[in-house]
């Protein structure tokens, strides 16, 4: 073979190469139940076709259509409308659902197939398989553009016969966790064994706060460090409604991992995740952790600013009264749940509050004597996060 004619076959090879992705099968749109009929009927009319070259007298046994490894009502869809499709074609082979065996098996053959999700397509892969050596005789492969309609027939059930929809951020993993914008409330599925796995990026210093919504299973959420295997902290119920909520610490920069899953193996359900965050305030009146280091108040100075930025943080504070007969009110102002108790100058407690402000907020409306007064602030239960205390008289 001359140089200039093994160049030219390298040309028209190299150009083959190049255009062949135009030619890729256009993924189909299926909206309903009768378009997903007509597009498995043509599926169903190349497996005839293909059977027809074999000769007659076929054994064909259909297999599973799994979705991912994991059975669906779209792979038993598949199975039965294909099985269908071979018995109504009249060409001479006996379809059959147990094992090919005996005389059989040199004619037998076994229909199987795989679904994949690809980003926002679904592919269908179909293979015969010869019985007697287990050798490969056709694939075939259709691929359907991922409508809800197709999501709602890839349902994953459980032991209990429960059913959920697997989401379309699978598979996740350690290894391969999800992205999550702080503030934004991602929606998933937990389906049998399955947990879900996020990654948190924070820019600046500040609180962490990660939480779950869901009201159809009870979800167990644990925290780790950027490596996936140094766990900081678990929880189960501590946001509510069967619901976990973890908050941590945060450096600028530092990156955790959450990991979702469900009570036990056996459950599954939806859920939301979200990841919150609470920037640093700068707290001036630190430390202020016990009523010898109380921060000084001036009546009529307006609000301080303080933070509890761990579970055993407490703020006091001073304040002097200058004369009788006047009421004094304090109460807070926080996204979180607080407490406010009030002692006189020899530390007896005068007053306490937990909800008595709006939201869970504190509030003490108190006839007090002149002199000195001391206030405590805390969250309820270990509570953190940002709060101004408010003080008139």
């Amino acid at each position: 073979m001359n140089r200039q004619f093994r160049r030219a076959l390298f040309g028209i090879l190299l150009s083959s190469f190049l255009w062949a992705p135009l030619f890729a099968q256009s993924l189909v749109p299926v909206e309903t139940l009768e378009q997903l009929d007509g597009e498995t009927a043509k599926l169903g009319t190349a497996i005839t076709q293909k059977l027809l070259t074999l000769g007659s007298g076929l054994w064909v046994r259909f297999g599973e259509f799994s979705f991912e490894g994991t059975g669906t009502s779209l792979g038993t869809y598949f199975s039965n409308q294909l099985a269908a499709a071979l018995v109504n074609s009249g060409g001479g082979y006996t379809v059959i659902t147990g094992p090919v065996a005996g005389s059989a098996g040199e004619n037998g053959y076994t229909l199987s197939g795989e679904i994949l999700r690809m980003g926002d397509a679904i592919r269908v892969y179909v293979r015969l398989i010869r019985s007697q050596d287990v050798s490969l005789s056709a694939v075939w492969n259709t691929d359907f553009v991922l409508t809800s309609f197709l999501e709602d027939l890839t349902e994953i059930s459980s032991s209990s016969g429960s059913m959920v929809r697997r989401d379309s951020y699978e598979t996740d993993s350690r290894d391969a966790p999800v992205p999550a914008v702080i503030g934004t409330w991602i929606s998933r599925t937990i389906h049998e064994g399955d947990e879900d796995w996020f990654q948190i990026t924070v820019e600046h210093a500040g609180l962490l706060i990660l939480e779950t919504g869901s009201s159809s299973f009870d979800p167990v959420m644990a925290l780790y460090d950027e490596s996936g295997y140094d766990q900081l902290d678990e929880d189960d119920d501590g946001g509510g409604d069967s619901n976990p909520r973890i908050e941590v610490e945060a450096e600028a920069g530092q990156v955790f991992l959450a990991r979702i899953r469900g009570y036990d193996s056996g459950q599954i359900g939806e859920f939301r995740f979200r990841a919150g965050f609470e920037a640093a305030v700068e707290d001036t009146t630190e430390p202020n952790d016990s009523i010898e280091q109380a921060a000084p108040l001036t009546l009529g100075s307006g609000p301080v600013n303080g933070s509890f930025r761990n579970r055993d943080d407490v703020d006091f504070y001073k304040l002097e009264i200058p004369e009788p007969g006047g009421r004094l009110i304090i109460y807070t102002e926080s996204r979180i749940d607080t407490l406010l108790s009030l002692y006189d100058s020899a530390g007896e407690l005068l007053d306490e509050d937990d909800d008595g402000g709006s939201g869970g907020n504190a509030r003490i409306s108190l006839d007090v004597n002149a002199g000195t007064v001391y206030i405590k602030a805390r969250g309820y239960d270990g509570s953190r996060g940002n709060y101004s205390l408010h003080f008139e008289y």
